[in-house]
């Protein structure tokens, strides 16, 4: 009788061991898919930039000679932080406006055929006129689940004040949902190359596909981590406030489909953004900051 109750009690044993195995490795397996992916299959583009520099001249006087110009149809700004050397005649931090007609500068003259720049870039600058709050309608269709607001995040807050993004939103959604335009305003930039592979490398922190559009209030609002090639609008194009804009994705550096979203534009202090308030999915008139939680977005 004792015997089989041990052998009773090792069976339960087992099948516990068994089950918590199940569980424990298929949920290890689901975590390490989607915090780590394959990111050496990732391609990491260059993300494109207002700025050039080239290098003239030949030992032992170089110069450098900086290249400011709109990357496609839509007027921008660049930012210039910090450079090294210096360019002549110019102080830094400088804002320049970055349109058809190219802008250049040169720096002093150098030994050595080398320049360090540190530089922001937007379509949009924040002023004494820009709003307060971006109020808007919400951006993503369906059942979706805010996971990030300012301060507050299900998980590790990764919108920090020294990025300039503290006040960007995530918004995890199936793959595919539908993400509309918060506001009106005109498409400044589409990026839809790269695969939605689901890779937590720093490396991709700017190589995700996204949206950018200029409100007309004039902030910029970045609709981010977008499904490869899902775009419905392009470069030029107006757009109005609830219009489809391309489906939630999980490109770049991010670790489940979401969609990163952030209003704001260049100071001279570098990028800043501006809170993002919602009206009802059901109408409301009046706006209110986001929550941690879920959302049932019906189309209207």
């Amino acid at each position: 009788m004792r015997t089989a109750r041990l052998i009773l009690a090792l069976f339960v044993l087992l099948l516990l061991s068994a089950i918590v195995v199940f569980f424990l490795g298929g949920r290890w397996k689901r975590l390490s898919l989607g915090d780590g992916g394959n990111c050496e299959a990732v391609p990491h583009l260059q993300p494109r930039s207002f700025g050039t520099a080239i290098l003239t001249g030949a030992a032992p006087a170089y110069h450098w000679n900086l290249l400011v110009a709109a990357i496609n149809k839509v007027p921008g700004y660049f930012l210039l932080e910090r450079i090294e050397p210096a360019i002549d005649g110019v102080k830094t931090p400088l804002l320049v406006a970055a349109t058809d007609k190219a802008v250049e500068f040169r720096t002093a003259s150098i030994t050595q055929p080398s320049i360090t720049i540190d530089s922001s870039d937007a379509f949009a600058v924040l002023d004494d006129s820009t709003p307060p709050f971006a109020d808007g309608v919400f951006p993503v269709l369906g059942k979706s689940e805010i996971i990030q607001v300012p301060g507050n995040s299900i998980g590790r807050v990764s919108h920090r004040a020294e990025d300039g993004i503290e006040n960007a939103i995530d918004i995890k959604a199936p793959l595919g949902a539908v993400v509309r335009a918060i506001r009106p305003g005109l498409v400044a930039y589409v990026e839809q190359r790269y695969p939605d592979a689901g890779c937590d490398s720093p490396a991709l922190l700017r190589a995700g596909n996204k949206i950018i559009v200029v409100d007309d209030a004039g902030f910029e609002v970045v609709y981010g981590h977008l499904q490869q090639n899902s775009a419905l609008v392009s470069e030029g194009d107006r757009v109005d406030a609830g219009q489809p804009l391309a489906a939630v994705g999980n490109s770049g550096k991010s670790v489940l489909p979401h969609l990163h979203l952030h209003a704001g534009g260049l100071t001279l202090g570098g990028y800043r953004t501006i809170p993002v308030q919602f009206f009802d999915c059901e109408g409301g008139d009046r706006a209110i900051a986001p929550s941690l939680g879920n959302i049932v977005c019906p189309p209207r």
